[in-house]
């Protein structure tokens, strides 16, 4: 039994629910939000090593496309200023293979961990990631995974929003 007293109005459908239960989905921090595109970068650095909960598409979506934006505008700035940089050894291509392998580094733990928390959001394991392993058909299977739409109710890794 609980300390809570008993609704007395059931709610209307079943997303209230767990705003009545458990506050307003974006607060837990397990509950996947639809975001926007800055919001999603700063859910991910937030959360930068979180493997626990759930994310929504556009929170996956827009941080991995972001992340992509990020690494080719370094890559174009070299190519624009007649740099390789990743063949290079003169100063600027030193910096920028840093600047890019930097962004690796940052951006790593938080790209993993809402790899996993998609995965979560689509009811795998975050293990589910290793069937990349399996040529091609491995890598279609993980990327339809992370494109289809999440779990609507609650599953094992927390509430849907």
């Amino acid at each position: 039994m609980s300390n809570q007293p008993p609704m007395t109005n059931p709610p209307q459908d079943s997303g209230n629910q767990y705003i009545q239960i458990y506050g307003n989905p974006g607060d837990s921090g397990l509950a996947p939000i639809k975001v926007d595109f800055t919001t999603a970068f700063k859910r991910a650095f937030r959360k930068y090593a979180t493997f626990k909960g759930r994310a929504s598409q556009s929170e996956f979506w827009f941080f991995t496309l972001g992340n992509l934006v990020v690494i080719f505008s370094l890559f174009t700035l070299a190519r624009s200023i007649g740099v390789e940089p990743s063949g290079d050894t003169n100063g600027i291509g030193t910096i920028l293979g840093l600047a890019v392998f930097a962004w690796y580094l940052v951006s790593f733990l938080p790209a993993l961990g809402l790899l996993v928390r998609r995965l979560h959001d689509t009811g795998h394991s975050g293990w589910f990631y290793w069937i990349v392993l399996i040529p091609l058909i491995g890598a279609i299977i993980l990327l339809v995974s992370l494109a289809k739409k999440g779990d609507v109710d609650t599953n094992q890794y927390g509430p849907a929003s």
